[in-house]
Parts: C-alpha cells; structure tokens; sequence
C-alpha cells in the first residue's frame, strides 16, 4: 500500500535525515512511502514553482493508499495549514489518514501559552481570551474538525506522551495504520 506522507518536515535544514527515517519507518511496517520532497525543480519563477510543487504533491496524494500526516504544531499554536489541507483533501476522497503530533499538550493549552494569558469563562459560558475570541477547550490535540475526521474515520490521533520520543510515536502511528488496514511488514 502507498502511504503519503504529510507534514511541514520539507521546511526544515534536516529534511532529507527526517524523510528518509520517516520513509524507512513505513517501509518497515508494510508500506510504500510518498510525499513532498525536496527534489522540485527549482524554475525561475517563483509562482510556477509553487504551482509544479502542489500538482506533484497533488498526483502523489491521487496515487495514495492512505496518509500519515504530522499535525505537530509549525510556526506556531497549530499544525501546518498545508498538511491540513492535504488531510482533508484525502478525508475528502475517502482515504485513511492516520496523524500524530509530537507535542503532548492540548490545543487549548498551547493557544494559552501562544497568547500569554489563560482563558476565563465568558458570559456565553465558553472560554475566551482578553480579546475576545473563543478557545476551543475539547480535550483534542488541535482543531476540532481535525481530530474529530480521525475519530469518525476510525483512525485514532496519535499523541506523544510526556517525554515520548519522537521515534516512538512515529512507530506507534505506523503500526497503528499497519494494524488497523491489515499490512503486515
């Protein structure tokens, strides 16, 4: 099965170390691994680069099996918005996908900590910042509408624990995907 393989690691200096663990990785659970990669073609043009980028990304999400998405959270509170996008493009087409994120905390305490001051109950009874805009306080690790397509789908969010490495629950979300589409390595 081809698993695609989401998550902002293409931004970062160490992508190729983290691509090929997390590639080794579904391999040694069964699976045949896809996803963005550093191997763009880099044109003149900016705007068409962008564009060559999302129809390959595009093809290889078309050609998936399931999705293995990282929803730790990037240059800020929440996860990347193009692995978000890549996530319920996938949900949309009726693939799996599995996702994880390294940070243990709830999205509530992170929007916390991002704003620097705790939410209090409103008037309405939902809990809001100084500037008025509610907090979403679900117990999830992001968004609702995320964790909440995982859960109906069947294919549970995976969590870093306190202290977990990130090795262990990259391999817990593999075996988890493994188990529940019946791949074996």
């Amino acid at each position: 099965m081809k698993v695609y393989l989401a998550g902002p690691e293409v931004f970062y200096a160490d992508f190729a170390a983290l691509s090929d663990r997390r590639k080794a990785l579904a391999r040694a659970a069964g699976f045949t691994p896809s996803g963005p990669g550093s191997d763009q073609d880099k044109l003149d043009d900016a705007e068409i680069t962008g564009l060559s980028i999302y129809r390959n990304n595009l093809q290889m999400m078309q050609g998936a099996d399931l999705c293995i998405a990282n929803l730790t959270p990037f240059r800020g509170p929440a996860a990347d918005p193009g692995t978000v996008w890549e996530m319920g493009y996938l949900t949309g087409r009726g693939i799996p996908v599995f996702a994880f994120s390294f940070e243990p905390r709830d999205y509530r305490d992170r929007i916390e900590a991002w704003a620097g001051e705790t939410a209090t109950e409103a008037g309405d009874g939902l809990l809001r910042l100084s500037d008025g805009i509610m907090v979403e306080n679900h117990g999830m690790s992001d968004n609702l509408m995320m964790e909440g397509s995982l859960m109906d789908a069947g294919t549970p969010f995976v969590r870093a624990a306190p202290g977990e490495t990130e090795d262990s629950v990259l391999k817990r979300v593999f075996a988890l995907a493994a188990e529940t589409l019946g791949v074996s390595a």
